[in-house]
């Protein structure tokens, strides 16, 4: 019957099961520093809630976007994320702590979700709202822990176009460096993201060197580092644009200079769209949970109407 034909959620966790799954995602969280439950708990009703947030705060600029005579509009420096969007996304909520880390720490938080796939029981973690799927996360964490070798392939190439752009950065504008560089993971983002510490792997791959000259370019460039790059997880605050004393010192905070340069070609942008393909594959995990949730209450719904008609009351 259609009903048999439906996918059923795995049991769920008995009292040893549960315990492996609870320890399972305290050693995750213990490795990765963020709450993986507490992101999926709260993935659907954030990720919803603040793209509204964005979209509204965004809109008018958007309407504007299509002039490309305004080159000064164009630059990633010229750009600026309303405070609103950037706290929901990447400040210090469990959603925003999740793509913070993974953004900041991929190496780390990739190789987290490879130990945790092989930790985790074949069960169903029955949470509010949303349960936690073993056998999808299982998969999922091992997908993502799988791509490392293939990130620290992108990464070479990211770190050698980054050389490339980061040259005579004392006698070139600010402005002419970012225009330029057009394309380039770090070096296209709008304010105040402009300025990320180096992600741990771009890091590794890139040496002493031109990890140095990228501190130079933000320095000399980054007026206002967001201080949220630095900033502890699970505390459920927020973070302005402006940042802390401490994420200026560390980053710089001086004024961008120069004239505005025409856009160079854009890079292929290769290790971007991975990085936004892993966020996406973080969402797509909550999604894939929460549409289970879904259709068991469907099931459960069409279960009560089938039995409604026949109810007697005594």
């Amino acid at each position: 019957s259609l009903r048999r034909a439906e996918v059923q959620l795995p049991a769920d966790c008995n009292g040893s099961q549960e315990q492996t799954f609870r320890t399972a995602l305290s050693e995750f969280e213990t490795c990765a520093k963020f709450n993986f439950e507490q992101a999926m708990e709260t993935i659907a009703d954030a990720f919803v809630g603040v793209s509204l947030e964005c979209l509204l705060a965004w809109g008018p600029l958007l309407e504007n976007m299509g002039d490309g005579s305004n080159a000064a509009f164009m630059s990633p420096v010229a750009l600026k994320i309303p405070d609103k969007c950037l706290n929901g996304y990447l400040g210090q909520n469990p959603f925003g702590d999740m793509l913070r880390m993974t953004l900041l720490y991929p190496g780390r938080t990739l190789t987290c979700f490879s130990l945790l796939s092989n930790k985790l029981p074949a069960c169903t973690l029955q949470e509010w709202p949303i349960p936690l799927i073993g056998p999808i996360l299982q998969k999922i964490s091992c997908l993502l822990g799988a791509s490392k070798p293939f990130l620290e392939e992108q990464l070479q190439e990211e770190a050698s176009s980054l050389g490339e752009c980061l040259t005579e950065i004392d006698s070139r504008s600010c402005t002419e460096i970012t225009m330029n560089c057009f394309g380039d993971m770090l070096l296209s983002l709008p304010e105040p993201l402009l300025g990320v510490p180096m992600p741990d792997m771009l890091a590794e791959v890139a040496g002493s060197d031109l990890t140095d000259k990228y501190q130079r370019f933000i320095t000399k460039c980054v007026k206002e580092p967001w201080g949220g790059w630095t900033a502890p997880t699970g505390t459920g605050g927020s973070m302005s644009s402006s940042g802390s004393s401490a994420s200026q010192a560390l980053l710089g905070a001086e004024n961008p200079t120069g004239q505005v340069a025409s856009p160079a070609k854009a890079k292929s942008g290769r290790v971007g769209s991975f990085f936004g393909g892993l966020i996406v594959g973080l969402i797509i995990t909550g999604g894939v949970w929460f549409r289970q949730v879904r259709k068991q209450k469907q099931r459960q719904h069409a279960q009560f109407k089938a039995v409604g008609p026949h109810l007697e009351l005594s």
